[in-house]
């Protein structure tokens, strides 16, 4: 769907794209400055969450940034991918903060009707390398 360097032919190809746009990103951004925080608690080693899902069906609109007229085409996803626990009732906030030339904070505020609850002064975080395939084949995909 995308150009070189953008492009692969295959599962490997794709995987090597995704990976290197994260080792890019890390050239500019100093990840292991990255902060993640969930109602003011510090998930630690940021690093351990990286993780790299295997190949999926992308499904493009048909007004899309890359003015392509494909609809459906392959791809991979590598970056820092965080899986929590169920959050309690209530309101909830997740903060990642990236510093670099220009810091980078995104803050989601979220409202939860229903739901188990992880431990007080836990997080809830799952490192993919500690959770087995699954957690290392979902996250990634924005806020839900």
């Amino acid at each position: 769907m995308e150009p070189p360097p953008f492009f692969g032919r295959d599962e490997a190809e794709l995987q090597a794209c995704a990976s290197n746009a994260v080792d890019m990103a890390e050239g500019a951004f100093d990840m292991t400055a990255m902060r993640l925080t969930v109602d003011g608690e510090t998930v630690a080693d940021l690093s351990v969450y990286r993780a790299a899902t295997p190949r999926f069906a992308l499904w493009v609109p048909e007004d899309n940034l890359l003015e392509s007229d494909e609809r459906v085409a392959d791809s991979v996803a590598d970056g820092y991918q965080v899986m929590l626990s169920p959050l309690s009732e209530g309101a909830h906030e997740v903060v990642i903060s990236i510093p670099g030339p220009q810091t980078v904070t995104i803050a989601y505020r979220l409202a939860v009707d229903s739901g188990a609850a992880a431990a007080p002064g836990e997080s809830g975080a799952t490192p993919s390398s500690l959770a087995g395939e699954e957690t290392a084949a979902l996250g990634g995909d924005g806020p839900r």
